[in-house]
Order: C-alpha cells, then structure tokens, then sequence
C-alpha cells in the first residue's frame, strides 16, 4: 500500500478516502492520531490491525459539533455543562450511547471534539462520527510529529496529514455516566479544574 500524503489542500480526497474505509494519520489539538469513518467496520478492523490492538478494547471517536455529539450519547444538563465548557478541548467523555448505528458494540462512547478547525471540517463534511486514537501501536508511547507516524505506518495506512500534532500531552479521559465525573486517565486537564468550573456555575448560578 503506499501512504499519501495530505495537506489542507485535499480536502476532497481526504473525505473520499474516509468514505472508501481509509484510515489516516492526523493531527490534532493533543497528539497524533489516526482517524477512519466510524460507522465503517472495515476501517474499524484496520485500526485494529495496524495499531496492534485487542478487538475488546473499543475506539474513541470524534464528533463535529455539540447536536451531533448529543445525537450519539445521553447526558444530564449538568454533564452537558462539562462538555460546553471544555470542548472543543483536550477533554475525552464517557457517556451512555443512543441507539444511532456506529461500528462499535459498546453501551458507552468515548467522544471527543478536539480544538482543531480543519479536522473538525473533515468531520463535518464526512457527516458521520470518526474513530479517533493515538497513532501508536497499542501500549507503546504516543507520537507528536508527522516523521513519527511515517517511522510507524508508513505502507501501512491510506494517508498522513502533513503537519505535527499541536500539542504533547494526550486528553484527559473523564466518566460522565454517572452525576459525578471520575477521572478514567489524566491528561491536560485535571479533575480539579472541571470541579473548579462546576463550583463557580453553582455560585453564579
């Protein structure tokens, strides 16, 4: 297989290429990631087999907006209020799932939406969730540069999106089943702070 390699210019065939279950290296906010259409079991069994990963470990995936975040997970108002505070941002939920149709058999999601414009485009015009997750073989540490994924997957992936990660710290994984959120994997942002910003809704509130 040879890897292509993308710049913002190639919108179309970057969509083209999800749509035909590719999987792609990207950027984001946070660190580098590969992403393929989520509602695509091909691209979900590639993932898989290209990161080395265990089939019962499920994917992240990545949404575009607030309505399509809601159209795919149930939260509480005072959960919601987590989300409209930190995303897009280098938060990851865990949240109960609709019944909409993803490549994915979980009860729950883990969603994101990270703060970068061009990825959220891709998602937009895609018009569909994304897998999302670290670009790395399973266990091993996560990559921030574009010459890091090539080392990795180059031959092994349909495309790279030329241009380092944002960021070097992965997002911080919270639970939002529950009223209270858990810390599932600390990342750039701390229980502390998302306690912090429920406290002062309170008071304003």
């Amino acid at each position: 297989m040879k890897t292509k390699q993308f710049t913002s210019k190639d919108m179309d065939e970057i969509i083209k290429v999800l749509k035909d279950d590719g999987i792609i290296a990207y950027r984001t906010d946070t660190v580098m990631g590969l992403i393929g259409s989520a509602t695509s079991t091909v691209a979900k069994a590639k993932l898989i087999t290209v990161k080395q990963r265990p089939e019962t470990k499920h994917f992240p995936i990545m949404v575009a907006s607030e309505d399509m975040l809601l159209k795919y997970v149930r939260l509480s108002d005072k959960n919601l209020g987590i989300v409209q505070r930190f995303l897009p941002g280098a938060l990851t939920i865990v949240a109960e799932r609709t019944g909409e149709t993803l490549a994915l058999d979980a009860e729950t999601l883990a969603v994101r939406i990270v703060a970068d414009e061009h990825l959220i485009e891709v998602v937009s015009q895609l018009n569909v969730p994304i897998f999302l997750t670290s670009a790395n073989i399973s266990d091993q540490p996560t990559t921030k540069y574009v010459s890091e994924v090539l080392d990795i997957f180059d031959g092994l992936i349909e495309g790279v999106y030329m241009e380092d990660a944002l960021g070097y710290e992965a997002s911080t994984i919270v639970s939002l089943i529950c009223e209270q959120p858990q810390i599932l994997r600390q990342g750039a942002i701390t229980l502390e702070q998302i306690e912090e910003e429920e406290y002062e809704e309170n008071i304003n509130g």
